[in-house]
């Protein structure tokens, strides 16, 4: 069972310690399973972040370098890319996914190996009732309800309701209206359009709540809403668990919950999007729940989400082919010490990458008009102070708002302007992050550390646009299939309630589980 939150940021729940009680059912589903404190998504928005977990591999590998025409993805999945349902029905599964979110529709692959692909919920309103998680839930039950018994299964389930607009907290909704919130309130300028940008409320997140077409919003409310939102998908999965486990399911199953990346709220100047590498947005939840269940621990080790591709396969015995970007996690699940392994993340917007290892982070940005697109490089810090440096009237505005809109280019040799803000502008521009002292990621120190960002760029470049792990060969390009990897069967001890019940995991998979249910579900 791989159900996975749509846009869930670890650092806005209760379970990683958020102030809020924003996911008590979560609180609850870890006192019997394992929780790692540090999963990374390895992209910030939902279609490379999924390519990437689905495959183990980096999402560099999905790029089209050629598109057919504007109406096609740039991503896509190529023949050779063995998915994770592929690797499940192959071994003799069941194969089912129910998804809420066309950027995983079976239009750039994504029903690779699935004998049921049900995208129904995505084409639905973000304002329908009974859409997200409340249409997708009764598909998956009724598919399971189909099944024998004794069948083994693979189903993923994805949810988009703590998605922006921030609409689905239902009942919930003024459940944080007085609790403490972690940021100051304050005004902030609204995108004109549906372009992507900084310093800005996109408008899709504000057109909800914007009353006669307010060039301003208070973060308090949005951010309150996003918060209500996840109570309340948290309140709806709790109801989902326990309809599994009333089936017996979750005696019978592996169970792992996730997201595809977080939210940056207000950090980064990022606002209510997703769109850039800090932590706040690729910061992830990752629970692993034997069947039955087991003692609650927590592994503090930086982990990644392409890692749950030879996870999954090393714990039910599946072969697996070819070098990956990930690594498996079963040492951590046998209670064994973790390798210190970078890692890293890609993102579209600024042609941005990232590493981080040992308590230090690289983001590397390439800003361009490609990139970002007029608004987006526009509305950037760098470009917003450079256009502050000469135009004195507009320090402090935001290209693509009120205050400033794009129509203030009529009459401007625009070309002229871009060539001259790109000859200053473009990058690479290289932040170094001493996560220890600066988790949130506000204090670049490269100037004091060029050793340090020397040899974290050069493990980056080494991870090369195919994403192969650093240390292999940069080469070898994802869609290319060497050899053969045997991440077999691994016992991982016989201790009732401890972590080795995620040794019962493949005789559950084939058959009605008979492992004793650990004293601590």
């Amino acid at each position: 069972m791989f159900v996975s939150v749509d846009t869930l940021s670890a650092r806005h729940t209760s379970l990683y310690g958020y102030q809020r009680p924003t996911t008590p059912g979560l609180d609850r589903l870890a006192e019997s399973s394992v929780v790692f404190e540090r999963c990374w998504a390895n992209a910030p928005w939902t279609t490379p972040s999924y390519m990437s977990q689905f495959t183990g591999l980096y999402a560099a590998a999905f790029r089209r370098p050629e598109r057919g025409d504007e109406d096609e993805s740039d991503w896509a999945f190529a023949d050779a890319h063995r998915t994770l349902a592929e690797l499940f029905r192959d071994a003799g599964y069941r194969t089912a996914g129910f998804v809420d979110n066309h950027n995983v529709g079976p239009h750039l692959g994504f029903d690779q190996g699935f004998e049921v692909y049900d995208d129904s919920a995505a084409h639905l309103s973000a304002l329908e009732p009974h859409g997200g998680i409340d249409h997708v839930v009764p598909l998956a039950l009724a598919w399971l309800d189909g099944l024998e018994s004794a069948e083994p299964f693979f189903l993923f389930v994805q949810v988009l309701d703590v998605h922006g607009p921030y609409v689905s907290a239902g009942s919930f909704a003024g459940t944080f209206g007085d609790a403490p919130t972690p940021v100051a309130d304050r005004r902030v300028p609204v995108a004109l359009e549906h372009d992507s940008i900084l310093g800005a409320i996109p408008l899709y997140v504000a057109e909800p709540v914007q009353e006669d077409g307010a060039g301003e919003l208070r973060v308090r409310p949005l951010l309150d809403a996003y918060d209500e939102g996840i109570r309340a998908l948290d309140d709806a999965l709790g109801r989902f668990l326990a309809e599994l486990d009333a089936r017996g399911v979750l005696d019978r199953a592996l169970l792992v919950l996730s997201a595809d990346h977080g939210e940056s709220l207000v950090e980064h100047e990022s606002y209510f999007d997703h769109q850039l590498l800090h932590g706040e947005e690729l910061h992830v939840p990752l629970l692993l729940r034997p069947p039955g269940g087991t003692a609650p621990r927590r592994i503090e080790t930086d982990v990644q989400l392409v890692d749950l591709y030879p996870t999954l396969a090393a714990l039910v015995g599946i072969e697996v082919r070819g070098e990956l970007s990930g690594r498996s996690l079963l040492p951590a699940l046998a209670g064994e010490p973790l390798p210190s392994t970078p890692s890293i993340a890609f993102a579209d917007f600024g042609a941005c990458r990232s590493i981080a290892l040992d308590g230090w982070k690289l983001v590397e940005t390439n800003p361009s008009l490609e990139s970002m697109g007029p608004v987006g490089f526009l509305s950037a810090p760098r470009t917003r102070a450079w256009i502050a440096g000469r135009f004195p009237e507009f320090e402090g505005k935001v290209f693509g708002t009120q205050a400033m809109p794009p129509s203030m280019l009529d009459g401007v040799d625009a070309d002229a302007l871009f060539a001259e803000a790109k000859g200053e502008l473009l990058g690479p521009f290289r932040a170094l992050y001493d996560l220890a002292s600066d988790p949130g990621e506000l204090e670049d120190v490269s100037a004091a550390h060029p050793e340090r960002v020397r040899a974290l760029l050069a493990l980056l470049d080494e991870a090369g646009p195919g994403g192969t792990e650093p240390g292999s060969s940069p080469n070898s390009t994802a869609n290319r299939e060497r050899g053969t990897q045997r991440r077999g069967a691994v016992l991982l001890g016989d201790e009732p309630g401890s972590v080795s019940s995620f040794a019962c995991v493949r005789a559950c998979s084939s058959s009605r589980c008979s492992a004793p249910v650990p004293a601590t579900r």
